[in-house]
């Protein structure tokens, strides 16, 4: 790396890393002194927001009710999201865009793109269910 440009690099790199990941702990400090849902949401990801969805519906049953009708959020909406987002798209020899990630390839057609709304559509409406549902648990633990 030195060989190529400023020899400060690591050094830059490591030092706003380091800020970051110090502005990241904080948040973490914070939550872990007083947890909220708000404040688990605004700790992860898509990814990360998924998997707290089904840690909830294994470790409560009335949650399980409304998990219920959820299918598979990674390969329905992240994978798609993912291809979207950071593929690299070309058009096939039938004129479809096709995008290209992690070497899997992903068809955007017109269907896919209304069946893709639809689908995110529906997700938002049952994780709304959960929020609601959590957050009356939450308050009716605090009362």
């Amino acid at each position: 790396m030195q060989n190529r440009g400023d020899s400060r690099f690591p050094e830059l790199f490591l030092g706003r890393a380091t800020r970051r990941v110090g502005k990241h702990h904080k948040r973490f400090e914070e939550f872990a002194q007083l947890p909220t849902i708000d404040g688990l949401l605004a700790l992860c990801d898509s990814d990360k927001r998924w998997q707290n969805v089904r840690r909830i519906n294994r470790m409560d049953s009335n949650m399980a009710a409304l998990c219920k009708e959820l299918g598979n959020f990674t390969d329905e909406i992240l994978s798609p999201r993912n291809h979207l987002a950071h593929g690299v798209g070309t058009t096939d020899d039938a004129g479809q865009l096709v995008f290209e990630f992690s070497g899997k390839l992903y068809a955007f057609t017109e269907v896919e793109s209304i069946s893709l709304r639809k689908k995110i559509a529906g997700y938002r409406r049952e994780f709304e269910a959960i929020l609601i549902r959590l957050d009356q648990d939450t308050t009716d633990k605090s009362a």
